[in-house]
This record gives structure tokens, C-alpha cells and sequence, in this order.
């Protein structure tokens, strides 16, 4: 099993890198996604053949295809997420992301609770295929508020306790924000 693993792992010359975005840019804008927004069956195979069709003698395999998108989708949605953050920007010129010093030191300031954070919203953040941003949730949240009833209530969850009396899932000296 390690060999195998080992066997997917490959490392890419930027000449590859751009060969394969420029494939999967034409499968995109050819229509190879389907509904769901994932590549059509067999477009890992097909990326393979047009790879070697325009770089010959590469040995890749679909699985380095898979990897690799991985690797690229990951730092997509990287800068996709800065660059949706207030204080952050584009350089054009440098092709990378800048950030106001200002919200960078905020971003490196101590952050003690972050470990125990992590076991209450961990299972919070949406990795998949239907994941959405902080923007876009922000977006999908004042698009609702818009359309929604003109309350200012919060929506509170309620628990009841062993004892059948109902209370708030939020304890009472916890600000709501």
C-alpha cells in the first residue's frame, strides 16, 4: 500500500501545471461539468491523453491528474477566501495576493482559544463540494434577511432538559453575536 501511494505522487514542472489548466479550461468551456459541478465521467483519462498528445514521452496516470487538481483546487480556494476578506487584494503585476499590514498583524495576533474553538465549530466548516466561502455565506445570509420576514429576533434552537423544562441552546451569560 505505501508503494502505491507513492507510486500517484509526481512532481509537476510549471510547463505541466499549464498544460493541464489549459485542458481543463476547454473541458470547462466545453461543457464537462456536470450539474453538480464535478468532471464528467472518464475526463480524468481524456486529461491524460491530451496531456501526452501535447507533452510526449510524459508518464502521468489519472490519479496524478486527481492529485494535482487537489493540490491546485486547494490553493484556489486559498486566495479565493483571502481575496474575499476585507484588507486583502490582487497585484496584478506580481500575480499574488497582497494584504493591508494593518489586517495582516490582526491575522498574527495571539490566538489562545483557537484549540478549543476547534473542537466546537471544526465540524462547521464545509469542505466539500457544496462548501461556500465566508462571502458568499455572508451574501446568501443578507439575500435571505432581504427576502425574509422584518424581525430582528435571533433563531435560538431550543434543548429541553432531562428535568422537560425547554431552554435556549445558548446559555443565558453568552452574548448572542
Amino acid at each position: 500500500m505505501y508503494y502505491s501511494k507513492m507510486a500517484d505522487r509526481r512532481n509537476w514542472n510549471i510547463q505541466e501545471e499549464d498544460v493541464l489548466i489549459s485542458i481543463l479550461q476547454e473541458i470547462v468551456a466545453a461543457g464537462g461539468r456536470s450539474d453538480n459541478g464535478c468532471f464528467r465521467t472518464g475526463t480524468y483519462e481524456q486529461i491524460v491523453l491530451k496531456m501526452r498528445e501535447k507533452i510526449t514521452s510524459l508518464n502521468i496516470t489519472s490519479k496524478h491528474i486527481q492529485n494535482k487538481m487537489k493540490r491546485l483546487k486547494d490553493k484556489y480556494s486559498a486566495a479565493y477566501d483571502m481575496l474575499n476578506t476585507s484588507g486583502f487584494g490582487w497585484d496584478d503585476a506580481h500575480q499574488c495576493v497582497t494584504v493591508d499590514a494593518q489586517v495582516l498583524e490582526e491575522y498574527l495576533k495571539p490566538f489562545p482559544q483557537y484549540e478549543r474553538l476547534k473542537t466546537i465549530f471544526e465540524k462547521d466548516r464545509a469542505t466539500g463540494s457544496m462548501a461556500e466561502s465566508a462571502a458568499d455565506a455572508l451574501e446568501h445570509i443578507n439575500l435571505e434577511s432581504a427576502v425574509g420576514d422584518d424581525t430582528d429576533e435571533l433563531n435560538v434552537p431550543l434543548t429541553t432538559h432531562s428535568n422537560g423544562a425547554s431552554a435556549s441552546s445558548i446559555p443565558q451569560d453568552v452574548e448572542a453575536s
